[in-house]
């Protein structure tokens, strides 16, 4: 159905009934609303019925797979250069890194320069 027959609401976000999931309201509600269909083991083809953009799929598919795989804030983590430190900040929005206090220093590091020696309990 064509948005601009849709129903809007002040900001311009879709706000109708007749439309898909995936178009409906602001960015921020589709990607909460995404994450609990994807937690609830929703598949990528119907999330792709359902008007969801493959960037939105993908982007929440990375968010939570940085935070099952990802380092952790305390985390002792060596980099790629053989230095080894502890987590001191997690940022998940892509591209993820992390804060590691390395030698008393404090550096930014990506997710996949990281490798997690031990993890904190």
């Amino acid at each position: 159905m064509k948005s601009n027959n849709m129903v809007k609401d002040k900001l311009g976000w879709i706000d109708d009934f007749r439309a898909k999931p995936g178009e409906c309201g602001s960015p921020l509600a589709r990607k909460i609303y995404l994450q609990s269909l994807i937690q609830q083991g929703t598949s990528v083809r119907q999330l792709r019925l359902m008007g969801f953009s493959r960037s939105m799929v993908d982007e929440i598919n990375t968010r939570l797979a940085n935070e099952a795989y990802g380092p952790k804030v305390n985390d002792l983590v060596r980099t790629k250069d053989d230095s080894v430190g502890v987590v001191t900040w997690i940022n998940l929005e892509y591209p993820a890194n992390a804060g590691v206090l390395v030698d008393g220093k404090a550096e930014i590091f990506y997710f996949q320069a990281l490798e997690v020696i031990s993890e904190s309990q």
